[in-house]
């Protein structure tokens, strides 16, 4: 049992590695601090339903849940919300074009939290489909898929804040 867990952890570790290989070994390296990059490379990845290079894109806690997504595929209880419905339907049929990109900032317990959402649609007239990008490390990760009323959206900063 234990020698099962520990070779599929190993395989996920390996996994990653080669997705943030992948990540930088075209002709042209990722840049994790530019925003508009950052959702494009993730919404390619998220229509090609390729979860190693999810799982190097994401927030740590993203990348718990696309570690087991990969350890169990369909079986995973969240697949499902991930590969179908709305935010499937928006990415598996984005045309490859971004829009805006608006930035918040929230503090909670003393912690500053930088967001960024980016737009790549729109699910109906006033209300939008935004790639949600949350600072971590000293670069941007992939948070969700989300659909903001157009006012909410608006109310962010067109300008980048200076980072944490």
């Amino acid at each position: 049992m234990m020698k099962n867990w520990f070779l599929a952890t190993l395989a996920i570790v390996i996994l990653c590695c080669c997705a943030a290989t992948a990540q930088t070994s075209g002709t042209k390296a990722l840049d994790r601090t530019d925003a508009a990059a950052t959702a494009q490379a993730i919404l390619q990845a998220y229509a090609a339903k390729d979860l190693p290079a999810m799982a190097g894109l994401s927030t740590a806690d993203n990348l718990e849940i696309i570690k087991e997504l990969i350890q169990q595929g369909e079986s995973h209880p969240r697949w499902r919300s991930i590969f179908s419905g709305g935010r499937w339907q928006a990415v598996s049929t984005w045309n490859g074009k971004l829009g805006e990109i608006r930035y918040f900032e929230r503090t909670a317990m003393d912690v500053r939290h930088v967001e960024a959402r980016v737009q790549f649609g729109e699910a109906e007239p006033g209300k939008l489909v935004v790639v949600t990008l949350s600072w971590e490390g000293g670069k941007w990760c992939f948070e969700d898929v989300n659909f903001p009323r157009r006012e909410s959206f608006e109310q962010g900063s067109k300008t980048r804040p200076a980072m944490p």
